[in-house]
Formats: structure tokens, C-alpha cells, sequence
């Protein structure tokens, strides 16, 4: 899962929580929660595991391994259970508050995603939705291949 998704994701999450507050909130609190549910969690996971597997990529030799990085992130799997189970109500208060508010539509839809670290490529516009359905899309593909060997064997 690229962390310029998830970073597009946790971009509008404070300005968000700042309004919250106020006489005249884009988002609740309770709503806020209900559609980033978890998405900070696995940035930090994605985050974390992209910085140790980097060097050892870069350095690669046969004395180098990464099994430890993943049996890290396979620990951290619950994570991505809760996100999963929490989807259903994201994306409903997500559409719910699209539809009742004007700002947040416009947040929703124009949430802008980076390129590769040193592509010239300009930012992308891509919808909330799409990008909320990202970590589940990564857990269904991982699912397939750690399964894939089962029917080969």
C-alpha cells in the first residue's frame, strides 16, 4: 500500500478535528473517527516497515534478510481486522456527510495523492472512497497470495 495514499488520507484529519470544536464543525468528532477508523494506525505500520525494508533493499546481498520486518507486520494484521470491520460505517458517514455538507464533498473528492519519492509527477486528485478502500484491497491480494502456494502444493 504507497504511504502517499494513506498520507492523502491523514492530511485532512486535523483541520478537521480543529473544526470540530467550533461553533460551526465540517465533521464531529464521532464522525471524524467513524471514517479515518485506524488509518493513522496502519500509516505508522506501513511507515515503519518501509523505512527498515528500504536500506536492506538498497544494500541487498545474501547475507541480508527481511523475515523479521514481516513477521512484524503480520503481528500488526489486528490492525487491519478492525479497519476491515469498520469499513461498512467509514464509507456510509463518509456518503452521509458528503451528501448533507458541501465542504466535505469538496474535501472528499479532491484529496490529492504524490507520486513516487522522486517522480516529477504531479499530484492526483482520487476520491475518498477509492482511497479508504485501498488498506482493504491490500488485505484481500495478500490473502490470495499467502493462500496461492496451498493449491500448488
Amino acid at each position: 500500500l504507497p504511504i502517499s495514499q494513506l498520507e492523502a488520507l491523514l492530511l485532512p484529519i486535523k483541520p478537521l478535528k480543529a473544526t470540530a470544536t467550533t461553533s460551526q464543525p465540517v465533521l464531529t468528532t464521532q464522525q471524524i473517527e467513524n471514517i479515518f477508523y485506524k488509518i493513522q494506525d496502519i500509516y505508522e505500520i506501513h511507515k515503519e516497515f518501509y523505512d527498515n525494508l528500504s536500506p536492506k533493499v538498497q544494500q541487498w546481498d545474501n547475507r541480508v534478510t527481511v523475515g523479521h520486518l514481516f513477521q512484524k507486520l503480520a503481528s500488526q494484521l489486528s490492525i487491519y481486522k478492525d479497519f476491515v470491520d469498520n469499513y461498512k460505517v467509514a464509507l456510509e458517514t463518509a456518503e452521509k456527510c458528503s451528501q448533507s455538507n458541501n465542504q466535505f464533498h469538496k474535501i472528499s473528492e479532491g484529496l490529492k495523492v504524490k507520486g513516487p519519492k522522486d517522480s516529477k509527477e504531479q499530484p492526483t486528485s482520487v476520491p475518498m472512497e477509492a482511497l479508504l478502500y485501498k488498506p482493504i484491497d491490500r488485505v484481500t491480494r495478500s490473502t490470495l497470495v499467502l493462500h496461492d502456494p496451498d493449491r500448488k502444493s
